[in-house]
C-alpha cells in the first residue's frame, strides 16, 4: 500500500507513464545514470560493447534542461541515426541535477 501522506501536507501527484512491450522489439535492457550531457560518450561505449537491440535508459542526471532547446533538437538528430542502427531505444528521466524547467 502507498504511504500516507505526511501531516499537514497535501499530496500532489504528477506522472507520466508510457508502457513499451520490449520483449517483441529489443533483447536487453540496460539502465545508468550520471551521465551528465555526455551522449557522445554513451554512444561511443553503446558501440564500442556491441549493444544492440536493446532499451537503454539513463535514470537521472542526464545533463538536460540547461540549453536551449535546439540544441537538444540537434544534438538528438545527431544520435538518431545511431540509435536507429543498433535499434536501441533510449529513454531519459529527469535526475536531481537537470533543470527541471
Amino acid at each position: 500500500p502507498p504511504l500516507p501522506p505526511a501531516p499537514g501536507r497535501a499530496v500532489e501527484a504528477v506522472m507520466s507513464l508510457n508502457v513499451y512491450n520490449i520483449s517483441k522489439n529489443y533483447d536487453a535492457l540496460y539502465v545508468s545514470g550520471d551521465i551528465h550531457g555526455e551522449f557522445r560518450t554513451l554512444l561511443y561505449n553503446l558501440k564500442r560493447y556491441s549493444v544492440r537491440n536493446a532499451v537503454v535508459v539513463i535514470a537521472g542526471n542526464c545533463g538536460i534542461g540547461f540549453e536551449k532547446p535546439a540544441y537538444y533538437e540537434q544534438l538528438y538528430r545527431k544520435l538518431e541515426v545511431t540509435l536507429e542502427k543498433l535499434n536501441i531505444l533510449l529513454l531519459l528521466v529527469r535526475g536531481n541535477h537537470d533543470n527541471p524547467k
